[in-house]
């Protein structure tokens, strides 16, 4: 299932939502956002293979959250590996990097 895997990624599609915000008012996504790596050139694959492995987000699982970060965004990502695999996360807008946030930006 899938084509090769870039620079060792496993990751074939992730699928992003989110809750939260202001006082509940940012809202959170009306539907996933979705980014199917293999429809992508490998840099951009490069980019979210990075930012979305499991090490990067297990990591940001087990941080612990800013304080006053209570009305910032949550995201619910699942990765699905090539193989089928999936792996779900849960993790606080406070935790995410800049980048990998500009990339959840990214994708529809």
């Amino acid at each position: 299932m899938g084509g090769p895997s870039t620079a060792g990624c496993l990751a074939m599609m992730i699928q992003v939502t989110s809750t939260g915000g202001f006082a509940g008012l940012a809202g959170g996504t009306d539907r996933p956002l979705t980014m199917d790596l293999e429809a992508q050139p490998p840099a951009v694959r490069d980019a979210y293979c990075a930012a979305f492995s499991d090490d990067a987000l297990s990591a940001a699982t087990r941080a612990e959250s800013a304080p006053g970060a209570a009305d910032m965004m949550t995201y619910s990502i699942t990765v699905t590996q090539d193989d089928g695999t999936v792996h779900r996360y849960t993790v606080p807008e406070s935790l995410l990097p800049p980048e990998t946030l500009d990339l959840i930006d990214g994708m529809k």
